[in-house]
């Protein structure tokens, strides 16, 4: 069944509900029971309760504890528990364009670390590649550092990189080649990083 403009209304039943395509919820709207969303379905304002049992509600609340959200586990992934992936976890990278270039982008390059856990930056001049901030224990991922078409430009990096031996290694400097950084942030002012040079056999 399909339900439209639903307003300072409640389900109370014990019954479920199956609500198919182009459901519109609109005010305060309480559903109790078991109940399904499949299509496209829009909750407007808030107030909008979603329980499996019923009750009465006072806070804005969507409570999705017990449903089976896709690319997880049944349940959801729970932050004190091992959770169990059943499909895989991907991240849209963050791109850094022209880093150093004329007007394109700082040569001091400080990156985010509560945005992503992949970085792609793409050269037009020498770079710093700052301490991150907000950096967190054990998050870890790769930087891509690809050069342009005029090559040599250089990467130099703040306190925080940590690399083997103890010294940054000299980067690949052929034009468009391309570097890959895989870091685990040891400590709040520690990553410990690891060079793969030359991905794409360029030099």
């Amino acid at each position: 069944m399909a339900l439209s403009k639903i307003a300072n209304n409640s389900i109370e039943t014990s019954d479920a509900f199956v609500f198919t395509a182009n459901t519109t919820t609109t005010g305060s709207v309480a559903f109790t029971g078991l109940s399904k969303f499949s299509g496209a379905n829009n909750f407007f304002t808030s107030n909008v309760t979603v329980s499996n049992t019923a009750g009465v509600y006072t806070l804005p609340v969507v409570n999705f504890t017990s449903a089976n959200v896709i690319g997880l586990p049944a349940g959801g992934a729970v932050p004190s528990q091992t959770t169990v992936f059943t499909a895989a976890q991907r991240y849209n990278k963050v791109s850094v364009i022209n880093a150093g270039g004329d007007g394109y982008g700082s040569q001091t390059v400080t990156l985010n670390f509560a945005n992503n856990n992949y970085f792609d930056i793409t050269l037009a001049n020498n770079i710093v590649l700052a301490n991150p901030t907000n950096i967190s224990n054990t998050q870890g991922g790769s930087i891509f550092l690809t050069q342009d078409s005029t090559g040599s430009r250089t990467v130099t990096f703040g306190s925080y990189w940590r690399f083997p031996g103890g010294s940054a290694p000299s980067l690949s400097t052929s034009g468009n080649s391309q570097d890959r950084l895989d870091y685990v942030v040891r400590a709040s002012n520690t990553i410990h990083t690891s060079v793969t040079l030359d991905l794409l056999g360029t030099s």
